[in-house]
């Protein structure tokens, strides 16, 4: 009985009394406590209030950040999957050492090896010798065939030069003019008595105790765990550039060789 009627007298207090008898304390903004004190003619009482401890924005509970703090994302590159700490990378990968043996010249897929001179009655005729690469085929081919070597280039002429050899006797040659049936102003010629190269260069390399080769069309070869890729872009004529990739780690290592100077 006591109690109710407290609570009574409690509510109708007048309101300069209420103002007379209550504090209010703020604290600042950024505060995550605030206080309420109470005065009370019978006594004096003191309460709290605070914030619940923020849940757990993953079911782990291994979340780092709370609201007002930017997070930090990162990918596991094994698994894909987003995780609140950087993956930890186990000991690096050893590269073993990239050997340059030898930079050549890309020789034509055709060349022009000799030709022979055939007589019929009063009817002569050219019986061309061309050899295919890098089979090493040699076909031969007439002049009046007009045949279209590798479905690209056809023959547009043959004639027989001269040349003094440096033994002062006359030496003969023969030429053959060929252009590209995808665009007729792109000739190339081929000679009996030399070689005909491209502007293309061809690499002989050695990694892991394998050789192979690359070129402008096919820059990559895989040897084991690692890929060997030709930068052409930061090569020129005195050295070469190749990126390493080594799977699954996709480590990288970059390496530049130099071009010792022909003889």
């Amino acid at each position: 009985m006591v109690f109710s009627v407290s609570v009574i007298w409690a509510v109708v207090q007048r309101p300069t009394e209420v103002r007379e008898n209550r504090i209010f304390a703020e604290r600042t903004a950024n505060s995550e406590l605030f206080a309420i004190e109470t005065l009370l003619k019978n006594g004096r009482s003191h309460r709290e209030v605070s914030w619940n401890a923020p849940k757990a924005q993953s079911e782990d509970g291994l979340w780092l950040y709370d609201v007002f703090t930017p997070p930090r994302i990162y990918i596991n590159p094994t698994t894909g999957e987003f995780e609140p700490t950087p993956y930890q990378y186990g000991p690096q990968t050893e590269f073993p050492d990239l050997q340059l043996r030898n930079v050549r010249q890309s020789m034509f897929p055709y060349q022009l090896t000799g030709f022979i001179e055939h007589t019929e009655g009063e009817k002569e005729e050219v019986i061309l010798l061309i050899e295919g690469l890098p089979e090493k085929s040699v076909q031969r081919m007439r002049i009046s065939d007009k045949r279209i070597l590798g479905n690209i280039w056809k023959m547009k002429g043959f004639s027989i030069e001269r040349e003094l050899t440096q033994q002062g006797a006359i030496q003969r040659y023969g030429v053959l003019r060929l252009c590209s049936t995808r665009d007729p102003d792109v000739e190339v010629i081929l000679r009996s008595n030399s070689p005909t190269y491209m502007d293309g260069r061809i690499i002989d390399l050695t990694f892991k105790n394998t050789t192979f080769e690359l070129n402008e069309d096919n820059t990559d070869f895989s040897v084991g765990d690692f890929v060997i890729s030709w930068v052409v872009g930061q090569s020129d004529a005195v050295s070469l550039a190749f990126d390493i990739i080594h799977f699954p780690s996709s480590e990288t290592k970059t390496v530049r060789l130099q071009i010792s100077p022909s003889p």
